[in-house]
């Protein structure tokens, strides 16, 4: 059976795992869950790997017990591999796991920690319904721009899916820039906002309600400064800000600090350490403004004593 969303949970949390595929697919949106979806008979993993393929949409019931399930880490990183947009919904107040954050970055979780529960899988609900309409936007433009004669008759459709004329790469650079905190999710976001936005400016304004707190909407605006400005640019280094400082870093201690950071941020570290020390003018204010994106007190604690390891 066709399906749009990959549901991927701990067998301990299997009743609230059936409650949110019940309310998805009340709302029309189906899901494809084990051990519900195999066939009898059919090989597990091959089952799995089918299913993501053909998935639009990772969902993630992220508990203490998915977390450190090795089933889910496998599912979790070929849904990465296969480029899927991925939700966690948290039930439990977990951090993530090293695993997890190494292939999910920084996520836009979706909490569902207070009753009811019915209010959260309602909005998870809408975020997902939102997500599929981006991504079936996307493959109408697709079907739309191939030249086989037998698709030429949806050529009406095309008003209704490019209505600006958005230049490739500064929504590949803006994509970029969001992956940096809500990881692969930037790309279907940007492709749903682009369609409602008319300029880099404002489609950045909306995007930006995605991300944690204000730092980061801070840094994400800092960085596509660039692409936002209403003055004319007249060479890349207008994007950076003449107020901040010119730190000649040497590159071996660059690589330590971004070889700790990556025990808390996976491959975004490197990302975010090249970024940052753009911006500060010394080692400890480059510790300080890395360690805010770090999710738990104690974790961040545990990283900042690392600035004592280099002179």
């Amino acid at each position: 059976m066709a399906h749009d969303v990959f549901v991927s949970y701990s067998s301990i949390d299997k009743p609230l795992a059936d409650a949110v595929c019940a309310t998805l697919e009340g709302r029309g949106i189906r899901c494809w869950v084990a051990p519900r979806d195999i066939i009898p008979g059919m090989d597990w993993s091959d089952a799995i790997i089918d299913a993501l393929t053909s998935a639009k949409v990772f969902l993630l019931i992220l508990s203490g017990a998915s977390n450190q399930s090795e089933q889910v880490k496998r599912e979790i990183q070929n849904a990465v591999g296969e480029g899927l947009p991925v939700v966690p919904l948290r039930i439990e107040d977990v951090s993530l796991s090293k695993h997890m954050r190494y292939f999910i970055g920084t996520p836009h979780w979706l909490d569902a920690l207070t009753p009811p529960m019915e209010l959260h899988l309602e909005r998870l609900s809408d975020t997902i319904a939102a997500l599929l309409h981006a991504a079936n936007r996307h493959e109408a433009s697709e079907l739309i721009s191939t030249p086989d004669s037998s698709l030429l008759g949806n050529v009406v459709a095309i008003s209704a899916v490019a209505e600006t004329a958005w230049d490739a790469e500064v929504l590949q650079q803006i994509e970029r820039e969001l992956t940096v905190f809500v990881g692969p999710m930037a790309r279907v976001l940007v492709r749903q906002h682009s369609q409602e936005n008319r300029d880099a400016k404002s489609l950045c304004q909306a995007v930006s309600q995605f991300l944690h707190n204000d730092t980061e909407r801070q840094s994400f605006f800092k960085a596509t400064n660039r692409l936002t400005s209403d003055k004319p640019q007249t060479a890349p280094s207008a994007a950076v800000d003449p107020a901040a400082p010119v730190v000649a870093w040497d590159a071996e201690t660059l690589h330590t600090v971004e070889r700790q950071f990556a025990e808390y941020m996976g491959p975004l570290a490197r990302v975010l350490v090249k970024r940052m020390s753009q911006q500060v003018a010394n080692l400890d204010a480059l510790y300080e403004a890395l360690s805010l994106h770090i999710q738990t007190p104690k974790e961040r604690q545990a990283f900042l004593k690392g600035r004592q390891l280099l002179p």
